[in-house]
């Protein structure tokens, strides 16, 4: 028993022993203090080993033979410091061994005194702890709750923070959550006064993480988060140790579908900035000590010194945690249809992490997100960005194409030209990529009205991609564009062709809008009608059913029928006030003023007045409709006794200021004439000289206010019912016409204004050829509609030279109008004209070639000249010795407009001449010869038309005197059987007048 005591004693004081010495000469010859001596020393120094070697050394050598007898349950505390190292050196199962023979072999005695063995309960608690070691979990629990339950609750002291967030991991372990949330949880609420370390705390976190992911119980890790989220978050110093852990928890909830989960794991890692900040504090706040004690923790300086430099490296690394973060926290935003979250992290990855190790892929992906997130502009910068930075990627053409797609999905049609129009010359005919662009680049033209460009890349795509996943809609805006290009043959046949392939879908509604257009333009209106009724009884909540109706009413009104055009456009109002559909209201309410305040009804003018004002107090704003809107209120206004506010709404616009002079032009025009209702030209003159609001720098509307003024005095002048007033009018018409020649140039004139001068210099002045510079200037201008009148009237100044190649440049004018026009009466002038210019010097060839040209009505499209040009063609073939092409066209053009003299008489003069020159006899006897032929025409032709040639003055009757002339002449001749008329008289009885 003296051994028991001094070992006692021994155990109970610090030993000092040289470790120099060889650990195994030691162990051979040392007493069984000196083991225990150098196995503290060791463990002291954290030695495991060493330590290790010098217990087992202590046990193999005394304790072979009944040593509880021999030195008492003291001797335990060698088999629980034993557990101890083989515990720190992950030795699990050696390390269970040696707890469970403190324990079990070394028990106290039953004196409360008797407690040699300090350690034979807390034996207990290390033995499930080494359990846990060996992933033995149920023992674990069952040496936990032993010693609990054997315990003496004052001696033996345990870190309960700790204990709690084992028993937990093991519940998690053994996929009890419940149980285990409740001890993690009893830590956490007791993390002070236990105390509760956080790094224990975030190991039971990672337990219940692991737990939830395999037993795909998403909801009780977040209900857990959301209840513990404080005692959860640690210093970010230390939690940022833990990221590697967090970050593949995060991708394994991932990996199982727990998006939530997973985004609630990535909050808890701090950013890399942040926890470098929280050791650089920390350090300052230490100052030269070399550790320090903070909440019941210790740090010291060597560890925070090598966490910066850990924390600093990550951070400037190509794999940063911040970066793999970043990128499963945009790959979460993403996959939760949160693009605008997603675009934030893939943004920060590129601003904060250019040198990550996937910045190609997390480039890309920002772009990508950012398309479907609607930011085109960021699309377009970081996409410059990555054609710059990764030029060789295979990923650029995906990024042109996301360009392009993001810029056609925000309606941007002229980026998409100025980005489409390159990138198709890149890519390879054939291929997805080529398809997209050519078919977004033919639509963006489209919706530029560029139409003959986007005609031209509409028809490839339709013919060069049939199968495309833009086919359908390709088809339809090739329709569409034939339509505005005005080709309506095409456009007919192509909304046909499509409305017949394509029965169904959502382009049969806007087909049917667009086919009705069509018929309508092409002054078809059954067809139209059918094609608007089909739309609106099979597509009555179709995107364009209220287009639909607004364009029955307009042609309801062009078949001359008003009361069913007024109910078609209340249709109309009522579908798009309830879409709010802005565009259409303002149409609808514009075209149901002009309709019923044209009316005279006087509930009808109330009504549009109401419409008017309902337009001016919600939809004006931004309207296209203002200018006809303010027009067309005028005389309802005016009838309502709100004439003035007519006028003053007039002179608002006006005073605004119109870009669009025919707009600009229209208002003056109605201000004129409006204001002429209660004034005198005099006083219009006056007003409008000095029109309150206009840009003295907009010399267009100036001039235009003077013509409204002459407009004035021209209807004065034709309309005045003194002869004195009327010559005073067309004086000052002289005058003001004057007065803008020389007050304005050329180019301060709009294109109408300029045209309105020409003609009243060619029309009505000595000086015809002062218009040229006129037309020239309007010629000049881009303004399709008003440059057909301009090269009319050029053509027509150099028509009256007697200078051949001056007659060679009207020639070229009319046939410019002819090529261009789509009117086929401007058409069919021109060639009238070509054809009389020819005519005119000599050029007999070209006149029978561009008359026979008029004469196809289907090339001509016009049968205004058709009487003038038969007889100069007739002419054409006389003067070209073609006599008898010549004959048989004046007799075509004598016997079809017989009434018509100026016409019917040269041409039945000269067939009589040309007959009678020809001579020829009758053929075998049978049939008149040449000259009775003639001799018996012109007799008829006089007898059918002495009734309308009396109905003339003598001065118009020159050429039916010389058939009559003729015929009497040729009474006389030899061979001639003489004709009695109708009347019994003979052919030089004189005409009665």
């Amino acid at each position: 028993m003296k051994s028991s005591v001094s070992l006692i004693a021994f155990l109970g004081r610090a030993c000092a022993v040289s470790l120099l010495l060889a650990v195994s000469a030691f162990a051979q010859e040392a007493t069984l203090e000196s083991l225990i001596g150098g196995s503290q020393a060791a463990m002291k120094e954290k030695n495991w080993e060493q330590a290790l070697e010098l217990n087992t050394q202590a046990v193999t050598r005394f304790g072979g033979e009944q040593p509880l007898r021999k030195y008492g349950p003291q001797f335990g505390i060698i088999f629980y410091r034993k557990g101890l190292c083989e515990m720190k050196l992950k030795r699990w199962k050696e390390a269970m061994l040696s707890f469970e023979s403190c324990y079990r072999d070394f028990p106290n005695g039953a004196a409360a005194r008797d407690t040699g063995n300090i350690y034979q309960k807390l034996a207990l608690l290390k033995w499930g702890e080494s359990a846990m070691g060996a992933e033995d979990w149920e023992l674990a629990l069952t040496r936990f709750a032993k010693f609990i339950e054997e315990r003496d609750k004052i001696r033996d002291k345990f870190p309960q923070g700790s204990y709690q967030v084992n028993l937990a991991i093991c519940h998690y372990k053994l996929g009890h959550i419940a149980q285990g949330s409740e001890n993690l949880e009893i830590a956490i609420r007791n993390k002070a006064n236990f105390p509760t370390p956080d790094t224990g705390i975030i190991a039971g976190f990672q337990a219940l993480v692991s737990a939830v992911i395999e037993k795909g119980n998403e909801q009780a890790l977040l209900d857990f988060i959301g209840k513990n989220r404080g005692g959860l978050c640690i210093e970010p110093y230390e939690m940022y140790r833990f990221s590697p852990a967090f970050m593949k928890l995060a991708g394994d909830a991932i990996g199982v579908g727990m998006r939530r989960a997973a985004m609630e794991l990535y909050q808890f890692v701090p950013s890399t900035d942040v926890a470098i900040d929280d050791v650089r504090a920390r350090l300052k706040a230490m100052g030269t000590a070399s550790q320090i004690e903070d909440s019941g923790m210790t740090y010291t300086r060597t560890e925070l010194e090598e966490d910066l430099t850990t924390f600093e490296a990550d951070r400037r690394g190509k794999r940063a945690t911040e970066t793999i973060k970043l990128a499963a926290v945009a790959f979460l935003h993403e996959a939760g249809g949160n693009f605008t979250g997603a675009f934030a992290a893939y943004q920060q990855l590129e601003i904060f992490y250019p040198g990550a190790e996937k910045r190609e892929e997390n480039l890309f992906n920002l772009i990508r997100v950012a398309s479907r997130a609607g930011r085109g502009a960021k699309v377009r910068k970081y996409a410059d960005t990555f054609v710059k930075t990764f030029p060789e990627s295979t990923r650029i053409t995906d990024v042109r194409r996301l360009i392009l797609s993001t810029l056609y999905e925000e309606g941007d049609s002229a980026d998409c030209v100025a980005v489409g129009g390159p990138m198709l010359e890149l890519l390879a005919k054939g291929t997805s990529e080529h398809d997209l662009c050519l078919f977004i680049l033919g639509v963006s033209y489209f919706n530029s009205g560029m139409y003959d460009k986007a005609g031209e890349l509409l028809d490839l795509h339709v013919t060069a991609y049939p199968r495309s996943e833009h086919a359908v809609e390709a088809a339809f805006y090739q329709a569409s564009n034939a339509a505005r290009l005005r080709l309506r043959d095409k456009s007919a046949a192509l909304f046909d062709a499509f409305l017949a392939a394509h029965p169904s879908g959502s382009y049969v509604a806007p087909g049917l809008y667009e086919r009705a257009a069509c018929h309508f333009a092409a002054n078809e209106m059954s067809p139209a009608l059918e094609k608007i009724r089909r739309l609106t009884t099979e597509f009555p909540d179709s995107a364009v059913a209220a287009q639909a109706f607004n364009l029955q009413g307009n042609v309801e009104l062009a078949s001359g029928h008003p009361a069913e055009a007024e109910k078609a456009y209340l249709k109309a109002l009522e579908i798009a006030s309830a879409r709010n559909d802005r565009s259409v209201v303002g149409d609808t309410l514009c075209e149901l003023v002009e309709l019923l305040g044209g009316n005279g009804d006087v509930g009808k003018m109330k009504a549009a007045v109401s419409h008017a004002d309902r337009f001016w107090k919600e939809y004006a704003e931004g309207s296209p409709w203002q200018t006809r809107v303010a027009v067309a209120q005028v005389r309802p206004f005016v009838s309502a006794g709100r004439g003035d506010e007519a006028l003053g709404r007039l002179h608002g616009i006006i005073a605004k200021g119109v870009s669009d002079p025919g707009e600009a032009a229209l208002l003056i025009d109605s201000y004129a004439v409006a204001f002429l209702g209660k004034h005198s030209p005099e006083e219009l003159a006056q007003q409008l000289g000095n029109f309150p609001g206009i840009d003295p720098a907009n010399k267009s509307q100036l001039a235009h206010l003077r013509m409204a003024v002459i407009t004035a005095f021209e209807k004065e002048a034709r309309d005045a019912k003194e002869e004195a007033r009327r010559l005073e009018a067309a004086a000052m018409v002289k005058t003001l016409y004057q007065k803008i020649k020389t007050d304005f140039t050329p180019k301060d004139l709009d294109t109408l204004t300029l045209i309105r001068l020409g003609d009243h210099l060619r029309l009505t002045t000595s000086t015809p050829r002062e218009a040229l510079v006129f037309y020239d200037e309007a010629i000049g201008r881009d303004d399709p509609a008003l440059r057909t009148n301009a090269l009319l009237g050029r053509a027509d100044v150099r028509a009256r030279s007697t200078v051949a190649a001056e007659i060679d440049l009207g020639i070229g004018d009319f046939k410019k109008v002819y090529e261009d026009s789509k009117s086929g009466w401007e058409r069919g002038y021109a060639l009238f004209r070509i054809v009389e210019l020819s005519m005119a010097k000599g050029d007999f060839a070209n006149a029978v070639e561009q008359a026979t040209v008029y004469l196809n009505r289907d090339k001509s499209q016009s049968a205004d000249f058709v009487p003038q040009v038969s007889l100069m063609l007739a002419r054409s073939y006389q003067e070209l010795k073609r006599t008898d092409e010549a004959i048989n066209e004046y007799a075509r053009v004598w016997s079809m407009h017989t009434e018509d003299l100026g016409i019917s008489a040269p041409a039945m003069n000269n067939w009589m001449q040309l007959l009678w020159s020809r001579n020829r006899d009758a053929v075998d006897g049978a049939g008149p010869s040449d000259r009775q032929t003639a001799y018996k025409g012109g007799m008829k032709y006089l007898d059918r038309t002495r009734g309308s040639a009396a109905a003339l003055k003598e001065e118009d009757l020159g050429p039916w005197r010389e058939i009559e002339q003729a015929v009497k002449t040729f009474a006389t001749s030899p061979g001639i059987k003489p004709t009695v008329a109708n009347d019994g008289s003979t052919p030089t009885k004189p005409l009665q007048q």
